[in-house]
């Protein structure tokens, strides 16, 4: 009886033993909290204020799309500015050709909160002689050394006839407050020559003053005045791209939508400056 009696504790001990092993061992292994599988996320196009910005440029396509004959010579193209440097970028909408290399540019600011696309009011929109953004250097972007304002420099090239040939420089700005792209011209710089082969050059030169009135000066006072205004001003690191209208593998007006919108979104991608 006694052999028996200490045979059944053996095997109660044994047990006890055995459970505690596999308690510990599934303590070791908690159970695991399911978890849920994680939803799509949009692409980054999608998701960014430039694919954004470019979708309500497309859906007020009417308001600045060029509209041009297949056979014209003219150039067309657009381009994105911030020309007001509030992140949002303006877009222009250019012309460029005949004998006398006329530009004509329409500037268009988008309004992100109401998904509209309004025309700027540019005071020489009707005239031939407007600033040049159909290739070459520029235009360029400066900040003031004092104030740290930022500003566009432009450019006109001039063509007066075979022998006259001429260029403006002036600055481009977005006054916010009446939506008017203004411009501050400071200078012009002409060569004329006579109607002849062998006839003799002549430079003229004109700076505005003080009180905004275009006067002749000489050669030195035109580069001075130049040169004032590059020390006063820190030239930056401008980068954008024209979406061309007429290109060698594409016209603008024949691609699709969706076409038109990639090459819009790569020209408002790549402005920036620094």
């Amino acid at each position: 009886m006694k052999k028996l009696l200490c045979a059944f504790l053996c095997l109660l001990m044994l047990a006890c033993v055995l459970a505690g092993c596999a308690k510990d061992k599934a303590d070791t292994n908690p159970t695991e909290t399911a978890t849920t599988a994680p939803t799509a996320t949009p692409t980054a196009d999608e998701a960014s204020a430039e694919a954004e910005a470019v979708r309500i440029y497309m859906d007020n396509k009417e308001v600045w799309e060029i509209i041009q004959d297949k056979n014209a010579t003219s150039w067309y193209g657009y381009l994105f500015l911030d020309l007001d440097f509030d992140g949002t970028l303006e877009l222009i909408a250019s012309t460029n050709g005949g004998t006398d290399t006329h530009s004509n540019n329409r500037f268009y600011k988008l309004d992100t909160e109401n998904k509209t696309v309004t025309e700027l009011n540019f005071p020489d929109k009707n005239q031939d002689e407007q600033w040049d953004f159909t290739g070459g250097d520029y235009p360029k972007v400066y900040r003031n050394n004092e104030t740290q304002q930022l500003k566009y420099m432009v450019y006109d090239h001039i063509r007066g006839g075979d022998y006259s040939f001429g260029m403006r420089i002036g600055e481009l700005t977005l006054d916010e407050q009446s939506n008017v792209v203004s411009k501050n011209l400071w200078g012009f710089k002409y060569t004329m020559a006579e109607a002849s082969d062998s006839g003799t050059e002549e430079n003229i030169f004109e700076v505005y003053d003080a009180d905004g009135t275009l006067t002749n000066t000489d050669e030195d006072t035109y580069n001075n005045t130049l040169s004032t205004y590059e020390q006063n001003n820190t030239l930056l690191e401008l980068n954008f791209r024209v979406v061309e209208g007429y290109a060698s593998d594409y016209t603008f007006t024949e691609l699709s939508e969706a076409e038109q919108q990639n090459l819009l979104l790569e020209g408002y991608k790549a402005f920036s400056y620094k």
